[in-house]
């Protein structure tokens, strides 16, 4: 009887430590994690940019105010290998904020799990609209954002 006890605990234990999450992480490059100014006029918003054309009207209207693709690790991209990844906070009223973006897929989509980020604490009051930009490498999935 303890035998059986002792099985039928190690299952359920096994079962509720059985990850349901068949997600696997995806590599990425970092391009740039950095602020904007809040006055290039780009809203909060998350991209998928597989198109030279959109990435260098992207980059222009960055780079309105202040040249921040200076700050990117890479401008000239492959779009036939990758695909860039742009996520955009709102404007926001000091540098206490910041995004962290993952990259997961299943087997019916990429995944990129953005998390936005108060840092609390000392900050300086000065507007910024906080990005976070990557490329991953291309897929047949689609890109879903969480």
């Amino acid at each position: 009887m303890k035998k059986i006890l002792i099985l039928l605990l190690v299952s359920i234990i096994s079962i509720a430590c059985t990850n349901d999450d068949d997600s696997t992480p995806v590599s990425f490059a970092l391009i740039v994690e950095n602020n904007l100014n809040g006055g290039e006029g780009i809203p909060k918003q998350n991209l998928v940019i597989t198109d030279g054309t959109i990435w260098n009207n992207l980059i222009t209207s960055m780079d309105s105010e202040n040249n921040v693709s200076d700050s990117f690790t890479e401008t000239t991209i492959d779009f036939s290998t990758y695909t860039v990844i742009a996520v955009f906070d709102e404007v926001r009223p000091s540098s206490a904020y910041g995004i962290k973006v993952g990259v997961f897929q299943d087997v019916s989509n990429s995944i990129v799990d953005v998390n936005y980020i108060s840092f609390g604490g000392d900050a300086f009051t000065m507007v910024r609209q906080p990005f976070y930009i990557v490329k991953i490498e291309n897929s047949n999935l689609p890109i879903v954002f969480q």
